[in-house]
């Protein structure tokens, strides 16, 4: 791929990551009954597909705000990446059963999947190119990562901060999950946690 067509092809992509965000706050009007603009949530994440340390708005959409979805930068450090990159990430999470177990906590299970784009285009995930050199023919910038995990919400008496919720995720990138079936790969060589919290307005 020649660099130009790289180039537009990451503006594109960044096009495309920000139109998604519009988007997603225009439908959120519908469930939250707030200007278009406005999240729901704010979320820091640490660790998962999203970087070493990734931020940004969360859109809560559906009746018991069943799905929520963020749009997170993420950053990566040199002296724990090996080098510096910054990633672009949409993720979906799914509230699969929410249980009130008190008046101001619910605890609940979670399903999930993140589309994260490396900006600097070397997102490192093709572990199967290490068997297999050139098996994946798509560009490594753009990955696709199922998770699963378990949230908590606990109801705050604050004024600006309506509630917090916490989360802890474990999950693989998509290409990986198919070397495990194959054999390629042990569990404990594709599967990463991430740990976070979100503020709720």
């Amino acid at each position: 791929m020649s660099v130009s067509c790289s180039s537009f092809i990451k503006k594109y992509l960044l096009l495309l990551f920000f139109l998604a965000l519009w988007l997603l706050g225009s439908n959120s009007v519908q469930a939250q009954d707030r200007k278009w603009y406005i999240p729901s949530h704010a979320k820091v994440q640490y660790a998962g597909i999203t970087g070493w340390l990734a931020v940004g708005p969360g859109y809560e959409i559906g009746k018991k705000n069943w799905w929520q979805i963020d749009a997170l930068y993420g950053y990566v450090p040199e002296s724990i990446g090996g080098q510096r990159s910054h990633h672009l990430s949409l993720k979906n999470t799914f509230k699969l059963i929410q249980p009130q177990l008190s008046e101001k906590f619910k605890l609940f299970p979670t399903l999930g999947l993140t589309t994260s784009f490396d900006i600097n285009g070397d997102a490192d995930w093709q572990l199967a190119s290490l068997f297999y050199p050139g098996y994946y023919d798509i560009t490594n910038a753009i990955v696709f990562y199922p998770f699963g995990g378990i949230g908590a919400e606990y109801q705050l008496s604050a004024s600006f901060i309506d509630h917090i919720g916490f989360f802890a995720e474990g999950g693989a990138y998509a290409p990986h999950l198919q070397d495990l079936f194959i054999g390629n790969v042990k569990a404990k060589e594709i599967f990463s946690l991430g740990l976070g919290i979100n503020l709720f307005f």
